[in-house]
């Protein structure tokens, strides 16, 4: 029908004026006014003339005008480096790689228009297999298991940081319940589910750009806009360790020969740390302010106790050991049972040496210091 033919030359959505950044230059988009008009009103009118074979009746219609909210010029002079952080990883784990990637390239060329917030989540959910995400290491309940879109918190973490610098308003944020070999004290920012999300706003009067990558041994974030503050302005960070907590070391039974003990966990100190937020002009501070308080939980040391023997009195005198939870009581008797029935010639015990890979502590070792200074990145 010829009705259609006007609809399809007539209707335009209205488009906000958007960017793109290639090549290291960005390249903005023209914003486009939309028109519409009242179809099913027309589609009617022009149905009923038929049925009344009225052929040479004039059919008006008005065409309305649907202006964009955001025109091109609300971009310009937005293009100015205005926070941007990098966190380091190893590439030995491809799953862990590949999510990291999958994570990044789901945030990089995001444009956030003054007053929008962004949700990490929103842009990583669903976390599934078909959404890119592979299985890697996280941390679950104390414990590293491997899970669906292990690493991303790595990438939520570096966002975050990124956000810090830009100064822009942070609308919710998590810590991990474990202190993360990534991210300094108080630096963090964790995703579970639906129920803990990274979450900021735009704070400013002009749209915000984010690049974001994971290539090499970085993962990287660079935030755009409308540099206001003035250039002999700093801020810093500085992570304040407020207590420790000692995991200790934790025996449990398990069904291997009795005279075997293996570590499961590395221990994970406690601490509670407060984040500082520091202003500088020409040197000189002008302004200290707690900008969050985090509380990372302590988690022991674990050892599997075998327990497992064809002599009574061996198992009853091993789990009497463990329960003892006294590592001097468990290896004496480890090594006084081990003999006592048929057990491998050598003393199985072992430690762990290397940390096991995943999103909370692959690439760095628990940071004992006191105090940690994360110098400002952004060029403020």
């Amino acid at each position: 029908m010829a009705i259609n033919k006007i609809k399809s030359d007539i209707i335009v959505e209205a488009k906000d004026a958007t960017e793109k950044r290639v090549s290291g230059s960005f390249q903005v988009s023209q914003s486009q006014t939309g028109y519409n008009f009242d179809y099913e009103k027309v589609l009617n009118e022009l149905t009923q003339s038929i049925k009344n074979n009225d052929f040479n009746k004039t059919i008006k219609f008005d065409i309305t005008e649907t202006k964009p909210k955001y025109e091109s010029s609300i971009f310009t002079g937005a293009d100015k480096l205005i926070g941007n952080y990098s966190s380091q990883y190893k590439g030995n784990d491809e799953n862990r790689v590949q999510n990291l990637r999958n994570a990044c390239s789901k945030i990089n060329g995001v444009i956030l228009y003054p007053g929008e917030e962004f949700s990490t989540n929103a842009h990583f959910n669903p976390c599934t297999e078909e959404n890119g995400w592979a299985l890697a290491g996280t941390i679950v309940k104390g414990k590293i298991e491997d899970s669906v879109g292990g690493g991303m918190c790595q990438v939520s973490s570096a966002l975050y940081d990124a956000v810090l610098y830009a100064e822009l308003e942070v609308t919710e944020r998590h810590n991990h319940s474990m202190k993360v070999g990534y991210s300094p004290y108080a630096f963090d920012a964790t995703l579970a589910g639906d129920y803990k999300d990274f979450k900021f706003k735009n704070s400013t009067e002009a749209p915000i750009y984010i690049e974001g990558s994971a290539s090499g041994s970085n993962v990287s974030f660079t935030i755009y806009g409308q540099e206001t503050r003035a250039a002999n302005r700093k801020v810093s960070f500085v992570s304040e360790t407020l207590s420790t907590t000692d995991p200790g070391v934790k025996f449990e039974a398990s069904s291997d020969a009795v005279g075997t003990i293996t570590q499961t966990q590395r221990a994970h100190v406690g601490k509670s740390a407060r984040l500082w937020k520091v202003v500088t002009v020409d040197g000189v501070e002008q302004s200290r302010e707690i900008f969050n308080k985090t509380t990372y939980k302590a988690s022991p040391k674990i050892y599997a106790v075998g327990t497992s023997s064809a002599n009574p009195e061996a198992v009853s005198a091993m789990k009497a050991a463990i329960a003892s939870q006294n590592e001097a009581t468990i290896r004496a008797a480890a090594a006084q049972w081990k003999n006592a029935v048929q057990q491998p010639a050598a003393d199985t015990t072992t430690d762990m040496t290397q940390q096991p890979a995943d999103s909370a502590q692959q690439g760095q070792t628990q940071d004992q210091t006191q105090q940690t200074t994360v110098p400002a990145q952004a060029a403020q």
